[in-house]
């Protein structure tokens, strides 16, 4: 039996910088010949992570993945990036809007979505997905779940407007507004008003885990693997002699792939009389702040599987790089930025080219293994 039976994908949030996330993935199907709605069980995604997460969860005529990650790139090349991020006016003109508008108006995102996304659903995703929310009128988060979509029709959402939802950025886009009919929340929901999932979430891997965690347990094959690792180790008299609490840690692997982060630094001596120039500053602050925070958390949820002699097996991957702070703008759309941001993807790849390979690896021994748990019903 192998020491996974889950492979999750989770992908940060960073508007223009999810070309980063997209030029990794490309890598990783080219490296494993597979699209990654095949690779992944589940795939989590935030703000420009979610537009990822259902881009390649998107079915064809054919049940078969629409688009490639390399396909997706061109969702923020080129022209489509500059039609999303396209200014009402031109310099600090634009900024100076921020009291009484958003910076950019909905209108380019949601026809450049309309025109990739169609018609397809949250229920036909050729994978698991989770992608993020908040909604502001209960003040509560609101995940966009393709188990529940699939059991309840009240949980389906078209997606384009699911992922216009997840990058509603505040200050950046305006609100999602959403009809719910659902009961299952126990929440009064009717009308939501939907923001960008980074305001708490941007980097989704812990819930990612929980929602692997749950999916796990419902499987039907839970209690026979949970049983079968328990006299594994329990015949093992290295590991019987000295047990290691985290060998017992879900048999799930998870690859987190970032959008950069910057260590631009705001000194005491500039901020201290800052008011609302605090306001784009602190965006980055808090969506930056708790991507590494939730990778702290996620060393300790998933732990290396340590093996009798002592060598440590990764259950938990973390891909990301630091990123000039002249390209942490993530709403930069310009030929330069754009260009430089695929360059820290391909620094990326080369950075961890090994552990690229061993996820690859690892993610085909999965692959396998659940194409004959299929073969046998």
């Amino acid at each position: 039996m192998s020491l996974f039976s889950y492979s999750v994908l989770s992908i940060d949030g960073g508007g223009i910088r999810g070309i980063i996330p997209c030029t990794v993935l490309a890598e990783i199907e080219k490296r494993t010949g597979k699209p990654v709605a095949e690779l992944f069980d589940l795939i989590a995604g935030t703000s420009t992570g979610g537009i990822l997460a259902g881009g390649l969860a998107m079915a064809d005529e054919n049940g078969k993945p629409r688009k490639s990650a390399e396909g997706l790139l061109g969702l923020y090349l080129g022209k489509n990036g500059k039609k999303i991020f396209r200014k009402t006016f031109p310099g600090l003109l634009n900024y100076l809007r921020l009291p009484f508008t958003s910076l950019f108006p909905a209108g380019g995102m949601e026809q450049l979505l309309k025109q990739e996304f169609g018609d397809a659903r949250l229920k036909d995703s050729l994978t698991n997905l989770l992608i993020t929310s908040y909604n502001t009128q209960e003040k509560l988060p609101f995940y966009f779940r393709s188990s529940l979509a699939r059991k309840h029709p009240e949980e389906d959402f078209e997606m384009r407007e699911i992922v216009r939802a997840t990058s509603a950025a505040p200050t950046y886009f305006p609100p999602k507004q959403l009809k719910y009919t659902g009961k299952l929340r126990g929440q009064r929901m009717k009308d939501l008003a939907l923001i960008d999932g980074g305001v708490f979430a941007n980097n989704p891997s812990v819930l990612a885990y929980v929602e692997a965690m749950q999916m796990w347990k419902e499987s039907p094959e839970y209690k026979n693997q949970f049983k079968a690792k328990v006299e594994e180790l329990a015949a093992d008299r290295d590991m019987a002699a000295n047990p290691n609490p985290d060998n017992f840690a879900p048999p799930i692997l998870l690859v987190s792939i970032g959008t950069g982060q910057t260590r631009k630094t705001y000194a005491y001596s500039r901020i201290r009389r800052w008011g609302l120039r605090w306001l784009m500053p602190l965006i980055d602050i808090f969506m930056q702040g708790v991507s590494e925070s939730v990778h702290y958390q996620m060393k300790y949820l998933l732990p290396d599987y340590i093996d009798s002699k002592g060598n440590p097996h990764p259950r938990y991957y973390r891909l990301n790089i630091e990123i000039d702070a002249d390209y942490s703008d993530m709403s930069d759309a310009s030929e330069k930025n754009t260009k430089q941001l695929e360059q820290y993807g391909k620094d990326i790849i080369a950075k961890y080219d090994k552990e690229i390979d061993n996820i690859c690896r690892l993610l085909g021994f999965i692959v396998m293994e659940r194409e004959e748990r299929m073969a046998e019903g």
